[in-house]
């Protein structure tokens, strides 16, 4: 799979979990669901293998803003068990697709 295609994936898939639409995703808005959605999406492309810099790409944001999410990740499910639960289903269903 390309990794444009895998990028596209895993927003739908975030988008249908969270219900929370793609753009809203890739915008700057700081409202928490949605930040909770951003940072879900950018932790399992960074899982499936996909480099910093093209994450930060295709969300218009810097590589360094990808390595605070992926960090700063851990500090947000310890405050959220739905967003937890959340990435342990998708990181499954994430990992069957790029098999």
């Amino acid at each position: 799979m390309l990794k444009h295609e895998i990028i596209n994936s895993v927003l739908k898939i975030v988008s249908e979990e969270t219900e929370i639409s793609r753009e809203q995703i890739l915008s700057p808005s700081k409202i928490r669901d949605i930040v909770d959605a951003r940072f879900l999406a950018i932790k399992l492309l960074y899982d499936a293998g996909i480099y910093p810099s093209s994450i930060a790409k295709a969300f218009n944001i810097t590589p360094r803003s990808v390595g605070y999410a992926v960090t700063a990740f851990g500090d947000r499910t310890s405050t959220s068990r739905l967003l937890m639960s959340s990435y342990k289903r998708l990181k499954q269903e994430c990992s069957a697709l790029l098999a």
